[in-house]
């Protein structure tokens, strides 16, 4: 399992075709060339694969970032998560009640259904690995 965070870099001084080597080697992926050149497309990083990861801008960083949280994505292995009913919208006091985050559920639903527009592959994302992984009983 992979994840990213904000408050973890990657070595500034590699070039990023070298941090997502070293990641997808760590993570076990095969065919780490691959999977990096199918990265490269999906989240159009070719312009700068060769580029130190440090003098990238920082939305050239969130998308090598991502792709260093897919490297080694499975869809046997992912799950759907959202943080409903959405709490937090305004920061205050931890005694003081606030309101919930206003979203846009439904957009949420229709970018899933858009990145992930195989109806197997959703349901298991959706149905088959959360059953597996908390153990539900078989349907």
């Amino acid at each position: 399992m992979n994840f990213e965070s904000p408050y973890v870099n990657m070595t500034m001084r590699l070039r990023v075709r070298q941090n997502l080597n070293v990641f997808g080697m760590l993570y076990g992926c095969q065919d780490v060339a691959g999977r990096i050149g199918a990265l490269a497309d999906e989240l159009d990083l070719h312009d700068f694969l060769d580029r130190q990861t440090g003098k990238l801008s920082s939305g050239q960083k969130t998308r090598v970032a991502l792709a260093k949280s897919l490297i080694n994505a499975r869809a046997d292995r992912c799950l759907w998560g959202t943080n409903w009913p959405h709490p937090g919208a305004a920061r205050g006091p931890i005694t003081q009640v606030t309101p919930y985050q206003v979203v846009d559920n439904p957009r949420l639903v229709s970018a899933f259904m858009e990145w992930c527009p195989d109806a197997a592959m959703r349901k298991m994302i959706l149905v088959d690995t959360p059953a597996r992984l908390y153990r539900f009983p078989a349907a």
